[in-house]
């Protein structure tokens, strides 16, 4: 995970989320977790496999491209 924006804090609530719902549609514990670690090497890392352009900081980079000196009006960048 990237240490900017709580992606780790984020990435965990998700992470709950998945298994809380692959234990609601799986007849066994194991079964769910087997499930969910299956997806999650398929997606290969989630946002740490994303090209720059769409990982979370590219969003810092595209208002500091827009804005180097800040901006006063966030409608504005």
């Amino acid at each position: 995970m990237y240490p900017v924006g709580s992606n780790g804090a984020s990435q965990a609530i998700l992470d709950a989320r998945c298994l809380a719902d692959a234990l609601t549609h799986s007849e066994h514990p194991r079964q769910a977790a087997d499930g969910l670690r299956a997806k999650t090497i398929a997606d290969d890392g989630g946002d740490c496999a994303l090209e720059p352009p769409r990982r979370p900081e590219g969003v810092i980079d595209a208002v500091e491209q827009l804005a180097p000196d800040g901006f006063d009006n966030v409608e504005h960048v």
